[in-house]
């Protein structure tokens, strides 16, 4: 069955990959957010009106222009868009990694090559799915978990969304696969270090690899830990 997976989804893995890596980065909500706050921190408080009533000239030239749509991808409607999204691929080498399936070389280049295309639009849990799924199977590309360590990197920055287990598990996989990163490894260690002083257990199941918890959509009773 996870052979059949494997070979049906090589094809449009290969296909996506070329899609995704012709795509602009997209921005990310988190930091637009915090550059908005940051601006708005800056700026000098506005002068109080000289007349109470007015003809709403100023009203109308103040008036805030509607925010784009955050995540909006112009090529989603595209008839080349890409099949796979992120979460999907890090759903499915998530599973073949619980279930200890082999990753075939013509499945994990393709893989390879499309998460590592796909990395700029990850969100923290496909970025731990990708990194531990591929460590525990020892499968590793260099390209690959260059862009994972820059994508964690990113979101484990001031303000980013994510966690500390996402983190470590992330830390962990780059550890396992001897892949050098230091700002990575820097920004994911600050973020557990920094939920560890405020009470948390940040380090709860690392040393032991536990893996990442299992999507919304499966059944935690199935798995084997």
């Amino acid at each position: 069955l996870y052979d059949a997976i494997c070979r049906a989804a090589t094809p449009a893995l290969m296909r996506d990959a070329l899609a995704y890596a012709a795509m602009p980065p997209p921005p990310s909500p988190w930091r637009l957010h915090l550059e908005q706050q940051q601006q708005q921190q800056d700026s000098p408080p506005p002068l109080a009106a000289e007349e109470d009533e007015g003809e709403g000239e100023g009203e109308a030239a103040a008036a805030p222009k509607p925010a784009a749509v955050a995540g909006a991808d112009p090529s989603s409607s595209s008839p080349s868009a890409p099949r796979f999204q992120p979460v999907h691929l890090a759903q499915l080498l998530w599973a073949l990694a619980i279930v200890r399936h082999p990753l075939r070389p013509e499945f994990f280049a393709a893989a390879a090559a499309a998460a590592a295309a796909m990395a700029p639009r990850m969100g923290p849990q496909d970025v731990a799915d990708v990194a531990w799924a591929c460590a525990s199977r020892r499968a590793y590309a260099p390209s690959l978990y260059d862009a994972l360590a820059a994508r964690a990197a990113e979101l484990s920055g001031p303000g980013g969304p994510m966690k500390p287990r996402q983190a470590s598990l992330v830390a962990w996989a780059l550890a396992k696969q001897g892949h050098a990163h230091a700002g990575a490894l820097s920004a994911l260690a600050r973020r557990v270090v920094e939920a560890g002083v405020g009470g948390g257990q940040a380090g709860a199941g690392v040393s032991g690899a536990a893996p990442p918890a299992p999507p919304a959509w499966s059944d935690a009773s199935m798995l084997p830990y």
